[in-house]
């Protein structure tokens, strides 16, 4: 069953994985909530987060995630 649709996808270095953004229904949005994207005629396994997906670091807030 349709529950959403991704609209944006990229590779995030800092965190060695594909993240992707799209909108959901009310529904499946908390956080920890698990799908699956029909992507190229196989699914792809997501897991819902909330945002931001890496904390900020502003100066005086401690060290910088290291990116690899």
């Amino acid at each position: 069953r349709k529950v959403g649709r991704i609209t944006s996808t990229c590779r995030s270095l800092a965190l060695g994985r594909p993240l992707a953004l799209g909108y959901l229904r009310r529904e499946h949005q908390e956080p920890g909530t698990r799908l699956q994207a029909v992507w190229e005629g196989g699914n792809v396994p997501l897991e819902v987060t909330s945002l931001p997906v890496i904390p900020h670091r502003f100066p005086g807030q401690g060290p910088a995630i290291p990116c690899p």
